[in-house]
């Protein structure tokens, strides 16, 4: 699995792969605009990364006030 894509990498162009934001910015970067060199995390890894704390994320959201989101939980 490859953890990381370079903006200017031809799969940074698939948006289901990298997400809209960074299919986004690699067509600017072959459009010529100037872009930041950079690299972008696929959702596969994220989704990887982040579903074992699924369960965490899911008590710290619903801990949240909606009357008071600003507020610490």
């Amino acid at each position: 699995m490859t953890f990381t894509v370079p903006l200017h990498a031809a799969a940074a162009a698939d948006a289901a792969r990298v997400g809209q934001k960074a299919a986004a910015l690699h067509r600017l970067l072959r459009a010529g605009f100037p872009v930041p060199a950079g690299v972008c995390v696929p959702t596969a890894v994220f989704t990887a990364a982040v579903a074992p704390h699924a369960p965490a994320i899911a008590a710290a959201l619903a801990a949240v006030d909606a009357a008071a989101p600003h507020t610490a939980v």
